[in-house]
């Protein structure tokens, strides 16, 4: 199936409330730069980027003691819910809602909206060689589980796996590959706390198949399109098999939130 096309918020257009009353809310325009942002991510109060006419907003309201910030998936529904029953917003539509707590956001580009509010959903995953995750092309789709690849087996220096498996004529951008020694490191804003650390790409194979099957599909995948495998998912392709090769092989995963072994055993088929 084809890969799905990740695409920003995009808030559509209201009719322009009439702000003259008095209740209404006139705020001074403020804006903030995207590496900014990146700097606060530490801070859990963080914001969802959303599109609105064509500009880039975060929305934050800075009248409590600590502000409060709105990243659900719509966070403009909330944003408008908030000023209409907090603070008597009249009317407290998407526009006048901008307009009272947006907070431009410049140097943002679609592509880099995505990455940072794929950050604010899966901050807590960090893929390593041997974990199983899942992954979905399109809502209509069931999910996949995904094997975590290295790019050499432990203790070993020869040739990369990724050599082995048709990977290796097509390294992504995110890495820098020392030729000399075989080695790699995340290119710069790839790095821990980087503008696109979200589309690091790794080495994964797809339980598409039995996995002692050589015909299962492997690929590069970007960091957000990760999401956590747990043994009470329903929705998996292949999932008796995924679970039965989690058993089996003592390969790390999030069952049972606890790692339970080496990738080694897993991923030795692939040696030619």
């Amino acid at each position: 199936p084809e890969k799905r096309r990740h695409s920003s918020l995009t808030i559509p257009i209201t009719k322009r409330p009439r702000l003259n009353g008095p209740q209404g809310r006139v705020a001074q325009k403020k804006s903030i730069d995207l590496r900014k942002l990146y700097q606060e991510r530490e801070d859990k109060r963080k914001c969802t980027i959303i599109n609105y006419v064509g500009t880039w907003y975060i929305l934050r309201c800075d009248d409590h003691k600590k502000s409060v910030c709105f990243a659900t998936k719509n966070p403009i529904r909330g944003a408008s819910k908030h000023m209409s029953s907090v603070h008597s917003l009249a009317p407290a539509n998407y526009e006048s809602t901008i307009k009272a707590i947006g907070i431009e956001v410049l140097n943002c580009s679609p592509v880099l909206a995505v990455l940072y509010n794929a950050d604010i959903v899966h901050k807590n995953i960090n893929p390593k060689p041997g974990e199983v995750y899942k992954t979905q092309w399109d809502e209509s789709e069931p999910f996949y589980a995904i094997l975590v690849l290295p790019w050499r087996m432990h203790g070993q220096t020869d040739r990369p796996i990724v050599e082995d498996i048709g990977l290796f004529d097509d390294i992504p951008n995110c890495y820098e590959y020392n030729q000399s020694d075989r080695t790699c490191q995340w290119a710069c804003d790839y790095q821990q706390g980087g503008l696109y650390e979200q589309a690091r790409q790794y080495p994964v194979m797809f339980f598409d198949d039995e996995y002692s099957s050589t015909e299962c599909q492997v690929a590069w995948l970007p960091l957000y399109d990760f999401q956590e495998y747990n043994s009470s998912d329903t929705d998996i392709y292949n999932k008796s098999v995924v679970d039965e090769f989690i058993r089996s092989t003592g390969t790390v995963s999030t069952i049972e939130d606890k790692s339970v072994g080496s990738a080694d055993s897993a991923i030795c088929r692939f040696r030619k």
